[in-house]
């Protein structure tokens, strides 16, 4: 019997594809794995980012988790969460929220964004989720 390892290519390929099945719990599953492999390619933050778009209601907020766990600085990652603060999408507002918080417990380069974007946004109508985000971010639990 073979063994394949949890960052094997093979495997990490078959996650991949599974992200784009029409199964929600499929999907989920797929991110969960990724995830715990701690495999963190372009090729898997991209899909993931793709996943937080996703119709379903959970499916976003998982990619999102997992992508605020494996790539605390990446750029593409925190800019895309920064976008979402400004989304029309109230969804896409709840995670960025989160995202953000979870990578500003990690990154001090988190902040400083959160704050120029308030700075650059002061008078938007969703200031209020860049706030709370600087907000759970400087506050101990």
């Amino acid at each position: 019997m073979r063994k394949w390892g949890n960052n094997s290519d093979e495997v990490v390929n078959t996650f991949i594809k599974l992200l784009t099945d029409e199964d929600r719990d499929l999907r989920s599953s797929a991110v969960v794995a990724l995830m715990n492999s701690g495999k963190d390619s372009d090729e898997v933050i991209e899909a993931f980012i793709k996943l937080l778009s996703d119709e379903d209601n959970i499916v976003p907020h998982i990619a999102a988790e997992a992508l605020s766990n494996l790539s605390k600085d990446s750029d593409k990652v925190v800019n895309t969460f920064i976008k979402f603060l400004s989304d029309e999408d109230r969804k896409l507002n709840y995670i960025a929220v989160s995202a953000l918080t979870n990578l500003g417990k990690k990154s001090k380069k988190i902040q400083p964004l959160i704050e120029k974007w308030l700075e650059e946004n002061q008078y938007y109508e969703n200031v209020g989720y860049a706030i709370d985000v600087l907000w759970n971010i400087v506050t101990v639990e």
